[in-house]
């Protein structure tokens, strides 16, 4: 019988250095690990994508080529004027006109109704985005009620005498 009051302290004593470990660790991974920042949401970069695109879609070519030229090739005034064959002042002059048009036609897409093109966009897809997501509610409701009203017993084709929950 002594040797079970042996094996008892030495299970203890393990399980007491274990617990004592596991703290101190626990505490050396609260001071070391940083907490990671949030998932950013990428909805709104899409819906100003979607404006953006149908924006530049309203504009000429010469404004088109101004503004890519500068914004999405990364040229200066002088290199683009190169590119295409005005002097750098005029190329200047034509990238500021072409900023506005672009500005007004921003404003234009965003004050357009919801269901304009972003709503084209959507069935595009296969309708994922916010208007299939509201029109499927009606739908989901629409086959709930179906569902209640058809519900019967399993076993003897009566309906039921209380609904499940969730309906």
């Amino acid at each position: 019988m002594p040797w079970l009051y042996g094996v008892a302290r030495n299970v203890l004593a393990n399980e007491q250095r274990g617990l004592r470990r596991g703290g101190r660790l626990s505490a050396r991974l609260r001071r070391t690990t940083p907490v990671a920042p949030a998932a950013p949401d990428h909805a709104e970069g899409v819906v100003t994508g979607l404006h953006l695109r149908e924006a530049l879609g309203t504009l000429s070519e010469r404004d088109r080529e101004a503004l890519q030229l500068v914004g999405w090739e990364g040229l200066d005034t002088q290199q683009a004027a190169r590119v295409v064959g005005c002097s750098a002042r005029a190329f200047a002059v034509r990238l500021h006109r072409a900023r506005r048009r672009l500005e007004s036609a921003l404003e234009r897409t965003e004050q357009e109704e919801p269901r304009g093109r972003l709503h084209e966009l959507d069935g595009e897809l296969g309708g994922v985005g916010y208007w299939s997501a509201t029109e499927g509610e009606a739908d989901m409701r629409a086959r709930e009620e179906t569902a209640r009203t058809e519900a019967r017993c399993v076993n003897c084709s009566a309906p039921p005498t209380r609904w499940p929950t969730g309906w």
